[in-house]
């Protein structure tokens, strides 16, 4: 229905990038609603929410922007639990009305 495209509409979406291994990062978002009220944004990665509650190396900033301190990428070895950052993501948006996807950026390790 048009009048909910008119209520919640992204601003910026996530674009592709290529990233360097232990170098921050963001990945933009941002949206906004003509109805009163939060909007809530999240995000996923390849199509799994992203659990950000306890994370201190990834968080969403005021704006809904995706921010990394740093990224990680596979490394074999015992040391290493094989976590990388690589993978596709988007943005989610809710609000009252409804809910809203981005298109899906690509993060890849340089």
């Amino acid at each position: 229905s048009s009048e909910l495209n008119l209520t919640l509409h992204f601003d910026q979406e996530p674009q592709n990038v290529v990233a360097v291994r232990g170098k921050p990062l963001v990945l933009q978002c941002a949206a906004s609603s003509s109805t009163p009220g939060p909007v809530n944004i999240s995000w996923t990665q390849d199509d799994e929410p992203l659990e950000l509650v306890n994370d201190s190396r990834r968080y969403i900033l005021r704006n809904g922007s995706l921010f990394f301190k740093k990224v990680l990428s596979k490394r074999s070895g015992p040391s290493h639990d094989g976590f990388s950052d690589q993978g596709v993501y988007r943005c989610l948006v809710r609000n009252s009305v409804g809910a809203l996807v981005s298109r899906s950026a690509q993060l890849r390790i340089a």
